[in-house]
Formats: C-alpha cells, sequence, structure tokens
C-alpha cells in the first residue's frame, strides 16, 4: 500500500472559465483540530437525514451537458462529459483539477458519485468548497484504493485538517464508485463516504466560496475520475447565494426537412425508410419455413435462442440460406454474431440473385473488414476489396448490424448504422436475398443471424407510388419539442434511490433480485427466458416518464428499459434497450406477445463499457414514442391499454446472468 505523507510537493490548476492557474504549494506536518462538538455523532448523522429529506436547489445528473460545468483541454487537464457523467483527467502527477461551475453556497450539504474511470488506484476525487479563489478553499477527496483526506489551502499554504486516512467505508478498486457528503454549517464541517460518518472538523477560515468538483494524481499519473448525481442543499440563503443552477437539457431542435427532398443525406434516407413498417420481417424465433435450412455434411444449419444459426464445417466453404421474396430497391439489415470458430472468416448478405449465378454479395470478417463482390455468370468480379472499418466489432462474439440500400444502381453498404461504401452497379436489376457463411484456411465456424428486416421501396412500372397509412402521427420533429416542453416544467414523481422510499416493488425471488444497492435500483436475472418489472403504485394514462439504466453485467441478449400501462403481468407495454446497441417497443395483451417495433440498432445507444444511457417513453392517448438519450428512435399508435402503472424492466433469453442499474427517474403526468 502506498504510504502518503503530510509533506509533498502538490500544483494546484482551476478548469473554469477556461481560465487556468496553477502554483507549487508544500503541505504542512500539522492537523487542524478535530471538532470538539457538543452534539455527538448521532445529531450530525440526523442532521444530514434531515436536510436530505428535502429537494436540493442543484440536482444534477450530468445526463448532458448543459453548458454548467466547464468542458476544456489545456494539454495537461480535461474535462469532458462522457457516458452520463462529468470527467476530470489528469496527465502529470502531483496535481489536482477543478470545475466549480460557478456555483456558491456558504452553509449547505452536497453530496456526489465519485467514481475511478481509468489510470492508477492511487489518486483523489471529491468536493472542493467554500472556494474564495486559486488559494483558499477546504478540499474533500478520496482515493480509488480506500483512503480520504481533508485540507486546506490559506493564502497559498496547504494546511491538512485530516491525513490521509484509511477508511472501511470506501468503496476501492477498478470502476468503484463512492458518494461523498459534505456539511458545512458554520465553523462546523462533517464528511461522509457512502453515508458513514468518517470525519468532523471544526474551522472558521472562510464562510462561504464555490462547490466544485476536484481530481488528483499523486505519484502516477493518468487519471481519470468520473462524477455523477451531484446535488446541494443551502441552508443559509443569507449566507451567500446559489448562482449558475444547472438546467436539464437545452432545447435543441433540428430544421424540419420534408422527406422527399433531394438534399437528403443517406443517412436520412435510410431514416425515412425505417419510419415505415418493413415489408418483410424475420425473428427466427420459430422456424417459419421461409429459408433454405436443409443440413449436409459441411453444414448445420439450426434454429434455436430465437436466432438463426449456421455452421460450416470444412475449410474454403461456403454455404447460403434464402427466402423466395424478390426484391428490386429495397433497404435490407440483418443482425450477425459471431458464435464460434475462427475469426478469419466471411459472412453477410448476398441479395438480387436470379439463378444461384448471378447475385451481389456483401461479406465482413470478425477481424474488422468488409469487401463487395458480384457474381455474373458464374464469374466473380470483384468491386470492393477487403477493407477495414472501426464501425465493425471484432472476435469472437463480435455483433454486427449489416445492412444493403438499393436503389437502382446506387448500393450503399451500411454496418452498425455507418455507412461503409456506396457504389454504382446495375448489372442485377432484381432478385432474392440471404445471407451466407465463409470458411478460408480454417474450419468449424458458427454465424448466428436474426432480426432480418427489408423495406420494398421499389414502385412498379405505370403504379402510382404507395399511400402512407391513414395514421395522425406526429413529426419526430413535433415529438421532440413536445418532449423538451415536458422537461421544461417539474414532474409529478422523482427518485434517485438515495433513499428506499417503500414506492418501487422490490420482490426477489431465486429466479430475479430486486434491490437498493449503491444508490440506484438493481434488478438482477439469474433464469433464462425470464423477465421482470419493479413498479411504481400510481396508475397513469398519459405521461412522459424517463430513466438512467447502466449495465452492471450482462450477456449479449440482455435488455432493460421501462414497461407502462401495466394492468397484469399479461397486459402491459414494454420498452427495451439491449448492451448490442438494439432497442425494441413491444405489447402484451390477454398473455399474447405483438411486436410494434421490432429490435432494431441505434447509435443513440452507448454501448461501452460503463455506459449510463437515459430512456424514455412519452404516451399521450393512442400515440407512443420512445427516446434514447433524448432522440426520438421510434413511434407507434396504438389503444389497446389506455392506462396502468410504470416500471423499470430487465429480461433475458437463452443466458442468465445479467445484472442492471436503474437511477433519475422521473415522470410527468400530462393529465394533470
Amino acid at each position: 500500500m502506498f504510504a502518503r505523507t503530510s509533506i509533498r510537493p502538490l500544483l494546484t490548476c482551476v478548469i473554469a472559465v477556461a481560465v487556468l492557474m496553477s502554483g507549487a504549494y508544500p503541505l504542512p506536518i500539522a492537523h487542524g483540530a478535530p471538532l470538539d462538538s457538543p452534539n455527538p455523532q448521532s445529531s450530525v448523522i440526523d442532521r444530514v437525514d434531515e436536510i436530505r429529506a428535502g429537494d436540493p436547489e442543484v440536482d444534477d445528473d450530468f445526463a448532458a451537458d448543459t453548458d454548467f460545468w466547464t468542458t476544456s483541454y489545456d494539454g495537461t487537464t480535461a474535462g469532458y462529459y462522457k457516458a452520463g457523467a462529468y470527467h476530470i483527467s489528469i496527465d502529470t502527477d502531483n496535481l489536482v483539477a477543478w470545475e466549480t461551475g460557478d456555483l456558491t453556497a456558504g452553509d449547505f450539504v452536497a453530496e456526489v458519485e465519485v467514481s475511478h474511470y481509468d489510470g492508477p488506484l492511487i489518486n483523489e476525487g471529491g468536493l472542493l468548497f467554500r472556494y474564495v479563489d486559486s488559494a483558499n478553499f477546504y478540499l474533500f477527496s478520496v482515493s480509488s484504493d480506500g483512503y480520504f483526506v481533508v485540507k486546506k489551502l490559506v493564502d497559498g499554504e496547504w494546511v491538512t485538517l485530516v491525513e490521509w486516512t484509511e477508511s472501511d467505508a470506501a468503496n476501492t478498486g477498478s470502476r468503484s464508485a463512492n458518494y461523498l457528503t459534505v456539511l458545512a454549517e458554520g465553523e462546523q464541517l462533517a464528511f461522509f463516504i457512502n453515508d458513514e460518518l468518517v470525519a468532523e472538523v471544526a474551522d472558521d477560515s472562510f464562510s462561504e466560496g464555490a462547490v466544485a468538483l476536484v481530481a488528483g494524481t499523486l505519484d502516477e499519473y493518468e487519471v481519470d475520475i468520473a462524477f455523477d448525481n451531484f446535488a446541494l442543499w443551502s441552508l443559509d440563503a443569507a449566507s451567500g447565494p446559489i448562482t449558475g443552477l444547472p438546467g436539464r437539457r437545452t432545447p435543441d431542435l433540428p430544421a424540419q426537412r420534408s422527406q422527399d427532398d433531394q438534399s437528403l443525406t443517406v443517412e436520412e434516407r435510410i431514416e425515412a425508410i425505417r419510419s415505415d413498417e418493413p415489408a418483410f420481417y424475420e425473428d427466427f424465433s420459430v422456424d417459419s419455413g421461409e429459408w433454405d435450412s436443409e443440413s449436409s455434411d459441411e453444414t448445420f444449419y439450426d434454429f434455436a435462442d430465437d436466432v438463426f444459426y449456421i455452421n460450416v464445417l470444412p475449410v474454403d466453404w461456403v454455404s447460403y440460406s434464402q427466402t423466395d421474396y424478390v426484391y428490386s430497391d429495397f433497404l435490407a439489415e440483418a443482425d450477425t454474431y459471431h458464435s464460434f470458430g475462427p475469426t478469419a472468416v466471411e459472412y453477410g448478405l448476398y441479395f438480387r440473385n436470379t439463378d444461384g449465378d448471378n447475385y451481389y454479395y456483401f461479406g465482413i470478417s470478425a477481424n474488422g473488414h468488409f469487401n463487395f463482390w458480384k457474381r455474373i455468370d458464374a464469374e466473380w468480379i470483384e468491386i470492393l476489396p477487403w477493407a477495414p472499418s472501426d464501425a465493425l466489432e471484432t472476435g469472437e462474439g463480435a455483433y454486427n448490424r449489416m445492412g444493403v440500400l438499393a436503389n437502382g444502381a446506387q448500393l450503399t453498404l451500411l454496418a452498425n448504422d455507418v455507412v461503409l461504401a456506396e457504389v454504382e452497379d446495375d448489372s442485377i436489376a432484381a432478385g432474392a436475398l440471404g445471407v451466407f457463411v465463409r470458411t478460408y484456411e480454417e474450419e468449424d465456424v458458427e454465424i448466428a443471424f436474426d432480426n432480418v428486416e427489408v423495406w420494398d421501396i421499389s414502385t412498379p412500372e405505370g403504379a402510382e407510388p404507395a399511400q402512407p397509412a391513414a395514421v395522425d402521427q406526429p413529426s419526430v420533429a413535433e415529438i421532440e419539442g413536445r418532449f423538451f416542453d415536458i422537461l421544461m416544467t417539474e414532474p409529478a414523481i422523482s427518485d434517485d434511490f438515495r433513499v428506499d422510499t417503500g414506492d418501487w416493488s422490490v420482490n426477489s425471488s431465486d429466479d430475479v433480485t430486486i434491490e437498493f444497492l449503491r444508490r440506484s435500483l438493481h434488478i438482477s436475472v439469474d433464469s433464462a427466458d425470464w423477465i421482470t418489472w419493479s413498479l411504481y403504485p400510481t396508475d397513469l394514462t398519459d405521461f412522459l416518464a424517463e430513466a438512467d439504466v447502466q449495465v452492471i453485467t450482462s450477456p449479449l441478449d440482455g435488455n432493460y428499459g421501462i414497461v407502462f400501462r401495466f394492468l397484469d403481468s399479461d397486459n402491459f407495454y414494454v420498452f427495451r434497450i439491449s448492451p448490442r446497441g438494439t432497442f425494441s417497443l413491444m405489447k402484451k395483451v390477454d398473455g399474447e406477445w405483438t411486436t410494434l417495433t421490432n429490435w432494431t440498432a441505434s447509435v443513440a445507444i452507448d454501448t461501452s463499457e460503463g455506459a449510463i444511457n437515459r430512456i424514455s417513453v412519452l404516451a399521450e392517448g393512442p400515440q407512443l414514442a420512445v427516446l434514447i438519450n433524448d432522440e426520438v428512435v421510434a413511434q407507434a399508435t396504438d389503444a389497446d391499454i389506455a392506462e396502468g402503472q410504470v416500471g423499470l424492466a430487465a429480461g433475458v433469453y437463452a443466458e442468465p446472468g445479467l445484472e442492471v442499474a436503474f437511477d433519475n427517474v422521473e415522470i410527468w403526468d400530462l393529465t394533470q
């Protein structure tokens, strides 16, 4: 264990309003005096609990950049937003950096979740408060190896109030998170780690000043500390105003554009096509009989675990499967999974297949490359050679959603909503679509396919273009405008899970565990083919509901989200996302499942490790819209269930072992 010393040079810098200040300050040997309070510890704890029972003046979950906290980089330190948190990173040793956010308070309770994101565990992160200037303030921080410290800087001279002290209250290790709380009331200063009182100090050097997020390095550098769930309660308005309150999200609505505007980008064209129901959809929940699937000595086909497996056994072999449907102009997409075997293989989509000797062939490999060929009169012709792409996931278990947009001679290849290439070729006008797997020098590979969707965008000669369905659905821009208008009002229900209010159902069993843990609601699913939920007791008709969700552990087919208009276990809607970056909207009516929006990949979902995604459901009458990180990803019109409870849901298909954490639930009752 690294031994802290009370004499150490420490550089100090400020990240605020693009002004950086630094200086070297030696740490003294002397301690500050511990608080000789007439009140026992329990009175301090009760005092903090009493304050936190009220609504904080400042409450920031860092779900979006509100411009309240500065983002900047000066070559050594950086402040930035990522995955629903605010980060401070430091690229040199023996340095502390802070972000004040123009927030001033005198007597207050402040708390924040401090997490190790990257770098050495010997670090510090916490709160800086009663900041007068860069040479006068208090500092309370914790390290990721289980120590905490309380210091003050007075006229540029460091004074240690509480030496680096090991505490069992602190969580330790990579990606560990600790909730820090500071009570500052007059000269009384009290410090908590994960709701446990760890120190009290009496000091009257500063009576008010800024409150800031702070991170630091010691002998090791390249540390990255993440901050979340910041809250501040003011105790005396006269002791110093709170300024610059962080707002929620600032509406930034895109300009409306007609879908037949010739200036549409490829991405916008694809989104416009996806807004309609696909002409063909296959989720492989059963063998529909649509696909060629007769196994042989070389290839084993199998429908299992709600996917379609193709297992190719010999080397240098290609196996295909297709339906009998013929398309000319279309958008086609399919999920692909590298199940097992060598990664130097090829798999993907072939299309406009006329007779087995004439078709286009779009393939990817599990080592991050793609290519594009055509076969004309049994001759292979290369259109695009193998090329790397950062858009492709790699390695065993890699998931990629592949797509092809074919519009006349214009052929666009996609992976994970990224355009890989656009080419022009008019060799083949129409044909069947299918999937394939090919081995090269290594044998025995298995690839899984799922969620094949085809939108037919062709118009037969002489025919009128298809008319839209007679459903008066709002535009995406209208939904976003309505969404942001609601966000500017106070929610009827708000729960950050700092405490168990008793409102949410937390019934656990051998199959699931629902519990309050680390100031969030955790749902674990330990049995295959299982979905569970935690419900809020109020029935709602029209509402906006939002929640942050973070994956702790999950199989590839884990899913989690919001149930709503829940009447009973056989009647409800559910909106879910997955760690693969896909989402769906479904309903269950009288025990029967119906898909409103198929599992679809979306770049709106942050799939990085530890990412927090904010998911939202807007329900007004039969109009249902779902959003991910403030982006409308789907809407539906359905009137089967008019009202019911709202809840948080998690489920798995073939593989158990899911744990997700929900936080910062807000619900607006739109009938009030």
